[in-house]
Order: C-alpha cells, then sequence, then structure tokens
C-alpha cells in the first residue's frame, strides 16, 4: 500500500492529437491496465474520479475540477503549532481527580482537509483541456484483473439524499486480483493536499474476501450499497401506538453495508454473494469503516455455463430491486437474480388448505430469463444470437445487450407504464427487442468461390430462364455473390449513463457501445424508445437526437479494453458534440475531450446569437417588403445554403448508420 501525493503540473502530460471535434489526450503509463471504471460521484471539488487496476494494484485519479489553494507555510494545517502563551505545544499538563478515573484517552490528530481555489484555472492555451491534479497508489502486490464501482439509478448522483450517505464522503470499490481473492479498497473522496505523504486519514482500508474466493479466472464482480435494519422491526411497524418516533428509532440503528457479487470460472461458472457490514462511523472526517471479520459468502450458485458479466440494479435502498443481479452469458441469454428477496407474507389466498405460508428464500431467487432471437444461417443449425455484454436500462426496468453480430436491442419487460403487468402478460414471454438498432453499418462483402449463397440472389421459384436470370446464376456459382454481412465481435462492452436529472422531464438516458473496432454513441435512449416501430427507428427522417459512430480514434497499435463516460451529456444537445469519453488500451488511458478554447469561443457565439437571428428577421422583414440590399441578400442566401448541407449531413449520417 502506497501514496503519492506530491503532484508536479509535468507529472501527467498527455499526447495530443487533434481530432474534427476536440482533441485525443493518451496517458502512457509504465504497467499494463486490465480493467478500468469512472466513479459515479465528483470529489467535493468537482473532479471526476478514474479507477483503473494494473500489475502491482489499483490507481486512482482525479482530473479537473478546482484546484488546490496555495497557503502559506503558517496556515497549513499539517505544519507544527507553535508556542501558545510561552508554552511550547510539546509541554503537557494532566490533572487526576481520583485514582478511580480512567486516564482521558490521547487525544487525536487534527485533520486538515484541503482547501480549494473558489474557482477553476483559467485556460492555458498550451493545455487547453482539464489536468490530472491528483493521484492515489494502492498497492497490493499482486496484479488487479478487475474493477468494480457502485451502481447508481440515473439521475440519483445527482442527489446525493436519495443514496447512501456513504458515496458522499468515499470511494468504495471491489477488485478481483490474480492470486485468487477478492479485495474491498475505500478511501477519502476528497483527494490528497500536495505535499502530504503517508496521511493517516488517507491510507486505503482494504479488506480481505478470504483467500480462494477467485478460484478460477477469468472473474467478475459488481457491488451495490444495502442496508439491514433489526429482526424485530417488522413487530414494530405493527404496532400503531409508537408513529413516527419508532420511525425515527429504527432509522438511527440501520447498518449500511456492501452487497459484493463475484462470478468465477469454476467449472461451468460459480456465482457468490457477499455481504460486508460497515461498523459505524469514524470520530474525525465523515468516513465509515467496514468490519475486518472474516467474510464468508451468503449465496453460492453454480451454474450450467458461465457469465461474460454481471451488473447490480441502479434502483437504491430502500428498493426491493437494489439486490437484484444481472447475469448475461453468451449462449443468448440474460438472466435476473435477487440476492436478498424477502420472505413473502401470508395472505388470505396463501391461508388456503393445500398453500404453504413458509417461503423464507433463504438461497435467494432467480425472476426472470430473457432470450435473444434464433440467427438464421444457411446451412447450420438454428442457434440464438451470441451476447457480448448486457446493463441494465430504462432505470432499471429494462435490460440493453450488445450482441457478436453488432445488433444491439433493448428489453422492456415492464413497459413504460408496467403494461405488461397490468395485461397479465408474462415477462418470459418476452422474445424480441423493444429498441433495436446497429452498431456499425452493414458491410459488403464477396464470398469466396465455392461458397456462394443463392438465397439473396436466386429468382423466384417459376421465373421463366432469361439472359438476366441465366448471368445471376453464373455469377454465383463462379464468382461468388456480393452479399451484405455482420461483422463478428467476442470483444465489447456497454456503458450508459444519465442524460437528464431534471424532475419535471421524464428520465433519459445515453449510451456507448464498443464492438470490436467500432464505437457507437446513442445519445438518447427515451427517443428512440418513443419510436417503438421498425419503420420509424430505421427511416431516414428521423428528428432528435440521432446515433453517431465515435471515429478518429488513435489507439497508437494498441488493443481497445474498454470504454466509459467521463463527462455526462447535455439533453438540450440535438446534434451537439459528443461528450467525453475514457478509452481503455493496453498500457495507456485515451481521452476524448473537448477543446476548452474552442469551447470558449462558443459560449461567446451563442451569446451573439440572439443578435443574428434579429438580424436574420430584419433580413427576411425586408426581403418581403423589397427593401433589402444587396448585402442583406448575400446573408439570406448564406444561412440557406449552411442549413441545406446541415440536414443532408445529418439525413446522410442517419441512413449509413441504421441501414
Amino acid at each position: 500500500m502506497g501514496l503519492q501525493s506530491d503532484m508536479s503540473r509535468g507529472a501527467f502530460d498527455p499526447i495530443i492529437h487533434p481530432r474534427p471535434d476536440g482533441l485525443q489526450l493518451s496517458y502512457q503509463f509504465p504497467h499494463r491496465i486490465y480493467d478500468s471504471k469512472v466513479y459515479p460521484v465528483q470529489s467535493p471539488n468537482g473532479s471526476t474520479v478514474i479507477i483503473y487496476g494494473h500489475d502491482f494494484g489499483i490507481r486512482i485519479l482525479w482530473r479537473g475540477g478546482k484546484n488546490f489553494k496555495k497557503e502559506n507555510p503558517q496556515q497549513n494545517g499539517w505544519a507544527e503549532k507553535g508556542a501558545v502563551n510561552g508554552v511550547e505545544s510539546s509541554d503537557s499538563i494532566m490533572i487526576i481527580d481520583s485514582d478511580d478515573e480512567e486516564p482521558p484517552s490521547p487525544p487525536q490528530p487534527e485533520i486538515a482537509l484541503p482547501v480549494f481555489e473558489d474557482n477553476e484555472e483559467e485556460i492555458d492555451p498550451s493545455r487547453p483541456f482539464e489536468n490530472i491534479i491528483q493521484y492515489l497508489d494502492v498497492k497490493l502486490g499482486t496484479k488487479v484483473l478487475g474493477v468494480a464501482v457502485p451502481s447508481i439509478l440515473p439521475g440519483a448522483a445527482q442527489f446525493l439524499n436519495s443514496i447512501s450517505p456513504i458515496l458522499s464522503s468515499m470511494i468504495v470499490v471491489t477488485v478481483v486480483c490474480n492470486d485468487s481473492s477478492a479485495r474491498v479498497v475505500t478511501v477519502p473522496l476528497t483527494p490528497p493536499p500536495l505535499g502530504v505523504a503517508g496521511a493517516e486519514y488517507w491510507k486505503p482500508h482494504i479488506v480481505s474476501l478470504g483467500e480462494g474466493s477467485v478460484q478460477g479466472l477469468p472473474a467478475t464482480t459488481a457491488l451495490t450499497f444495502t442496508c439491514q435494519r433489526p429482526k424485530d422491526e417488522d413487530s414494530n411497524r405493527r404496532s400503531q401506538s409508537r408513529g413516527r418516533a419508532m420511525k425515527a428509532a429504527s432509522a438511527s440503528v440501520e447498518i449500511w453495508g456492501i452487497l459484493i457479487a463475484i462470478h468465477t470460472a469454476d467449472g461451468s461458472g460459480k456465482l457468490s454473494i457477499y455481504r460486508v457490514p460497515f461498523t459505524g462511523e469514524t470520530a474525525q472526517g465523515n468516513l465509515y469503516n467496514l468490519s475486518t471479520e472474516p467474510q464468508f459468502p451468503i449465496r453460492q450458485h453454480f451454474l450450467k455455463s458461465p457469465a461474460s458479466s454481471i451488473s447490480f440494479s441502479p434502483c437504491q435502498y430502500p428498493s426491493d430491486r437494489h439486490s437484484q443481479l444481472l447475469l448475461s452469458f453468451t449462449d443468448g441469454s440474460v438472466k435476473v437474480y435477487s440476492c436478498l428477496s424477502r420472505p413473502q407474507s401470508p395472505t388470505l389466498d396463501r391461508k388456503r388448505p393445500g398453500i404453504s405460508t413458509e417461503m423464507n428464500d433463504t438461497r435467494g431467487r432467480w425472476l426472470i430469463t430473457l432470450y435473444t432471437e434464433f440467427d438464421q444461417l444457411p446451412g447450420e443449425v438454428p442457434r440464438r444470437k451470441s451476447i457480448v455484454d448486457a446493463k441494465w436500462a430504462l432505470g432499471g426496468k429494462g435490460v440493453i445487450a450488445l450482441l457478436s453480430n453488432g445488433e444491439w436491442g433493448v428489453w422492456d419487460f415492464e413497459g413504460s407504464h408496467g403494461e405488461i403487468i397490468q395485461q397479465g402478460r408474462s415477462p418470459s414471454s418476452l422474445d424480441s427487442f423493444a429498441i433495436a438498432g446497429r452498431v456499425s453499418p452493414l458491410e459488403r462483402t464477396a464470398r469466396p468461390q465455392g461458397h456462394a449463397d443463392l438465397s439473396e440472389s436466386k429468382p423466384p421459384q417459376f421465373a421463366p430462364l432469361t439472359p438476366s436470370t441465366r448471368r445471376i446464376r453464373e455469377d454465383a456459382l463462379f464468382k461468388g455473390t456480393s452479399n451484405i454481412t455482420a461483422q463478428h465481435a467476442t470483444r465489447g462492452g456497454i456503458c450508459i449513463v444519465p442524460s437528464n436529472q431534471t424532475w419535471d422531464q421524464p428520465a433519459d438516458e445515453s449510451v456507448l457501445l464498443w464492438h470490436g473496432a467500432r464505437n457507437t454513441y446513442i445519445p438518447s435512449l427515451f427517443s428512440l424508445r418513443n419510436k417503438n416501430n421498425k419503420q420509424g427507428l430505421f427511416s431516414n427522417n428521423q428528428t432528435g437526437p440521432q446515433p453517431a459512430l465515435v471515429e478518429n480514434i488513435n489507439l497508437l497499435g494498441e488493443i481497445q479494453k474498454g470504454i466509459h463516460f467521463l463527462s455526462l451529456p447535455k439533453s438540450n444537445s440535438k446534434h451537439g458534440p459528443i461528450p467525453t469519453i475514457l478509452i481503455t488500451a493496453e498500457h495507456r488511458l485515451i481521452i476524448l475531450a473537448k477543446n476548452l478554447l474552442d469551447s470558449a469561443e462558443t459560449g461567446l457565439k451563442s451569446q451573439s446569437q440572439g443578435e443574428n437571428s434579429v438580424v436574420e428577421e430584419n433580413d427576411q422583414t425586408m426581403l418581403q417588403r423589397g427593401e433589402l440590399d444587396l448585402t442583406g441578400m448575400g446573408r439570406v442566401l448564406a444561412g440557406m445554403t449552411v442549413g441545406g448541407e446541415a440536414s443532408f449531413n445529418r439525413g446522410i449520417q442517419g441512413s449509413s448508420l441504421f441501414s
């Protein structure tokens, strides 16, 4: 375990590549990167927290936000205090009134939290991007193959009152290591101040889940926050005389903890569920300590086949869905498992003879299984389309899946207003996506000779033999047909974040899809969800935010290993730029960011848009009256040309992506 806090300005100097819509920042590291995540909550100074696993542990980066304020040594809280009234701080006087009283506990050292600037730094023309202001190294002595951060409901990160209070002050992650162990690492959310090395406050707290908890690699992990109440809470709730006083008392004794799911490739796949409680709040710093007792799994399941990815529901406690775990399998199925299913109370129907009322659900419950459609390939046995990755969507009421052939889709197993439940339809009957699309347009590839597919080029069954049909058959037999095929890939991932955090509008989400060597940005799932038919989804004259390919990425010869959002998209950007994106490579982190100088100019231009609109209205009025001069006519023609080219380009992009 090590702490690095001496941060010079040139400690993280990226390789800068210009892009049509901004900059590409490539941060080179001497170690190999296995996994990276973006923490869902920003630090108190507004920094974005990036966590990645490498050969020796994990590294935490604080990017952007307000920088540290430069203080005088006399005002530094970590400096030694001088003499007070002629008495040095080393001198101490202890008065004991009675021999029976215990001596007072030694005073804890004061914690001087860092002080940040009131405003963010001015834009440096030589570095027109957000800098990494601090980093923290947590050395574990082994390779960290996987990192997991808490799942949060879209929009909950902005309103910290609706999530666990621990998230507002601490970073909590779980890691899967190469030494067959899984560990929980907690550190303060506030970045350590400059020049403070080995401070006790910023030392990471590490809890191991036991040796041998990861016996099969590869392994994946997920975590969420949960809360445990006293066993007699239900009986207390039945008492109607205690009212709100009992609710306040029960809230004061709630024990927060983290629910951890670990999937390993033991045999055909093993799922283990751990529950680690927090022992309480520390005396200083508003931090929480994890229990140091030996941890054992509370649930264990051996699966029929290994899962490719797992993730907890973004719903938060006290919702019953907060413990629902999503598992995706490469055979084309997705399952939802409830880790902490509550015992169902007996009702009038269950009291009838022949119906058991004891449903403790001590082993959890499998709630639903979703399947992809069959892939009809000529000459092959029909099989379901393989799944590369799957994540929760629609605020925890749906699932978005990425298929190996480049298709993606959303299962809306509750409908926009719970229609499935109201109509009495079983969720297990879902066999098609409510929203569907493709990562990239289909490409035409010529099949090799002797493997021609006649299903797409052969004429109708009773068509007469004409020179045209004869030519088609000759091309199919001797040259091979030009077919539209999809590029299959087994490497990919999904990142979904909220794009609308306002209470007066329906929740919306933005998605990043990584499939092989292609990346796609979906600005709004809500707009695609409204177009619930394929004709509207795949047409060229769509309105609203449209999916776009993320191109012009220079990986410098390395392989992409992940993609994440670094900034939340803006819901009012109809055709705006792509938000800041983090791409993980083998030895570097690549950030696709906007040029802050261009953004400042854009802000100035937006201020002048009001003036331009007034000029355009005056030009149109004078044109109708026949009083417009040559200069005004030139402005009108220029506006018509720019508007026509923009609409034409948007139509071309939409048709190429959804053809």
